[in-house]
């Protein structure tokens, strides 16, 4: 008999495999690896896209927002080419970690990456597996700092991340009618924005909405709750500080990330 109990992946070995690439020859490996992928793609549809609707239709999904912190004095610091490669090398481990947990990356703009959980399973599930891809992606971050960012470019790199859930029209979109991309657009898609920028102010780099925390398995640990008031929303948002206090710094509000969230909504 079929158990309803929300499943978590194990993901040990997908992590082992997942580092090590990280670590081979300054993420080389990685990033032919997501090469490959690519190619791939080419050729085959993705399974993820098996079922998407070609007009917008209502679905529950997690979303997730992740953004890096540190990057502007990265650029300032270091030749620019040198950065981009180390963070997209970044993003295509990222990449990989989402996918494990059946996540979708809907779009990467300069620092910042956005995605999506639940599309082939239930709302529980997809949030449990969102939570749980948020953290390796912290683990992934604390590596990488260790092996490389401190190192060779003489500077950590930190991540904020705000995860939310709710009802959002998918569908297909694109300006030219031969290169359509998966769409997720609504309230909750905006409200996953803003909790990634509110990591900022509350000095914890992984906020989770309340309505979707209350979603997790009761072995979850209890984390801090707050009330927030978001940019743009009337209503007050209740939270839980998922994460930890950033170790450094924290920049100044990008005047980009509104863009970002512009771009990432649009596919």
């Amino acid at each position: 008999m079929q158990s309803n109990t929300t499943h978590i992946p194990s993901t040990d070995h997908n992590s082992t495999v997942l580092y090590t690439q990280f670590l081979k020859d300054g993420l080389f490996a990685a990033e032919c690896h997501a090469v490959e992928l690519s190619q791939k793609a080419i050729n085959q549809p993705d399974t993820c896209a098996v079922g998407w609707p070609q007009d917008d239709q209502e679905h529950e999904l997690a979303v997730m927002f992740l953004d890096i912190r540190g990057f502007t004095s990265w650029m300032e610091a270091r030749p620019v080419r040198e950065v981009i490669t180390g963070v997209r090398r970044l993003f295509s481990v990222f990449n990989q970690i989402i996918k494990s947990f059946n996540g979708k990356t809907i779009t990467m703009a300069g620092d910042s990456l956005y995605a999506v959980f639940g599309l082939g399973t239930g709302l529980r599930e997809a949030a449990a597996q969102a939570y749980q891809a948020g953290h390796k992606l912290f683990e992934t971050m604390d590596l990488f700092n260790k092996i490389y960012g401190v190192p060779y470019y003489g500077q950590p790199l930190e991540i904020g991340v705000g995860l939310n859930t709710g009802k959002v029209m998918i569908g297909q979109f694109g300006l030219d009618a031969h290169q359509q991309q998966l769409s997720v657009m609504g309230l909750p898609v905006n409200i996953a924005s803003r909790l990634q920028a509110e990591t900022k102010n509350l000095n914890n780099d992984f906020i989770v909405a309340e309505e979707t925390y209350a979603l997790l398995p009761e072995a979850v640990a209890t984390h801090e709750k707050r009330s927030v008031r978001l940019k743009g929303l009337t209503r007050v948002q209740d939270v839980r500080l998922a994460g930890k206090p950033y170790q450094y710094l924290l920049e100044a509000a990008s005047p980009m990330s509104d863009l970002a969230y512009l771009m990432a909504i649009a596919g």
